[in-house]
């Protein structure tokens, strides 16, 4: 069962599954209504949310990008993100005639966070349900940045007959590859996620990132977490790409969907990327494929070799050039999207 929830935004009604109405917790709703800032009306195809009940009564939320014809690929967001960050691959997705779904992990965007310890390996689970009542017989997931963990679990535990291919754009490495290879800033970052006390870690969160959110004012949350995170986290390619009006805004309306209902799914999402991840790699029957770019601070080339080395069915290609978010802009985008489902 779905809850579609408009968000200023017309919907194309052919991309539409039975919608049902299931009912959201009032926060959702608040936020699954809030307009965007960019308004993306004149392309009514270019955008769809949904929210799907499981099971276990939680919601999973998805929008859906690209080609409503096309290949289905789940698009599996970074840290913190929401399903929103798939609406900077809808011209690469439309160009590789390719229907992209972004799914919000639990506790981000719509997506309810769960009464039990959640961890890596629940999460396939949660995709075939979606990938169930989507009727898809067959697809293919990407995950970028903290996604890319969700992928490889993907790759592990979903049959081979119904995932054809996993992909990992510039994926977060297991805790044991270590940071070689970050910025001093994520280095630090890093480890503030990986050891200080969830509770701690919740109250900073809380404080930095979800009270500016929740701010009426957009422009709060623009000058305390966006402007600062361009300014002093970003080498210089990678800021110059925020500088796009376009691109600045798909940023700012996703990353205030990642705390649309608190900091408890940032948190969770980071105690799962630094922990391990209770899969062993060598068990990842799956095909995968990873890129990664030659000048990534963030999540730096040698995390994917380490992965690349130890999946039996793993390819890595290295962008050169490319940096944590260049990696997926314009041509390198549609490359990786034709590589991840047509490749040889």
């Amino acid at each position: 069962m779905l809850a579609e929830e408009q968000t200023g935004i017309a919907t194309n009604a052919a991309w539409r599954h039975g919608v049902h109405k299931v009912l959201l917790s009032p926060q959702i709703q608040r936020f699954a209504s809030a307009k965007t800032a960019y308004d993306i009306s004149k392309k009514s195809s270019e955008f769809q949310t949904c929210a799907l009940a499981l099971p276990d009564k939680r919601t999973l939320g998805f929008a859906e990008f690209g080609s409503p014809h096309g290949n289905p690929v789940f698009y599996f967001h970074g840290s913190p993100a929401s399903r929103l960050e798939s609406r900077m691959w809808h011209d690469c997705a439309t160009k590789t005639n390719i229907r992209l779904i972004g799914v919000d992990r639990p506790g981000m965007g719509l997506s309810s966070l769960p009464s039990f310890p959640y961890n890596l390996l629940n999460w396939p689970t949660d995709i075939l349900h979606l990938a169930d009542h989507l009727k898809f017989d067959k697809f293919h997931v990407i995950g970028g940045s903290g996604g890319g963990p969700y992928a490889v679990a993907c790759a592990h535990s979903l049959p081979q007959d119904r995932l054809l291919r996993a992909g990992v754009m510039a994926g977060m490495g297991p805790v044991e590859y270590g940071y070689a290879g970050t910025s001093w800033q994520r280095y630090i970052a890093f480890n503030i996620n990986r050891y200080l006390p969830r509770s701690w870690l919740h109250w900073i969160v809380h404080r930095s990132f979800y009270l500016p959110a929740q701010n009426p004012d957009p422009k709060v949350f623009e000058r305390k977490v966006i402007d600062k995170f361009i300014n002093t986290a970003l080498p210089a390619p990678d800021a110059l790409l925020f500088k796009e009006p376009k691109a600045r805004q798909d940023l700012i309306d996703d990353w205030r969907q990642a705390f649309a209902q608190g900091a408890g799914g940032y948190v969770q999402d980071a105690k799962i990327l630094f922990s391990p991840w209770g899969i062993d790699l060598k068990d990842v029957k799956g095909e995968v494929r990873l890129w990664y770019g030659s000048g990534d601070v963030f999540t730096p080339v040698g995390m994917g070799r380490y992965l690349a080395e130890r999946m039996p069915r793993a390819r890595l290609r290295v962008v050169e050039g490319a940096t944590h978010f260049t990696i997926a802009d314009g041509e390198n985008g549609e490359k990786i999207l034709g590589e991840l489902v047509e490749g040889p």
